[in-house]
């Protein structure tokens, strides 16, 4: 049985423009034996942020490490803080 070891990253220039949270079930032998959850926030829902914020690592890793386990179901939610011009320009065209 081996540990997991899970880093998330993406060399997406505009990354920043996206808060993500990655959650995890851990199981041995089908029983759920550790919840995981990491939480990366680069800006509150809502901001519209034009530019990257002061301070915003663009090399940044999400990580999270498990128990030994035999299986793992992960989950990885994104949310964007686009200005809403910026979506409506991009997507009424869909």
């Amino acid at each position: 049985m081996e540990q997991y070891h899970i880093s998330i990253y993406s060399n997406f220039e505009e990354f920043w423009r996206y808060n993500v949270v990655v959650m995890a079930s851990v199981k041995r032998d089908g029983e759920e034996i550790q919840r995981l959850k990491a939480k990366d926030e680069v800006a509150p829902a809502g901001a519209e942020l034009l530019n990257p914020p002061l301070g915003y690592d663009a090399n940044r890793i999400i990580k999270l490490d498990s128990e030994p386990a035999t299986e793992l179901t992960l989950y990885i939610y994104t949310s964007a803080h686009l200005p809403t011009h910026v979506v409506h320009r991009r997507y009424t065209a869909l």
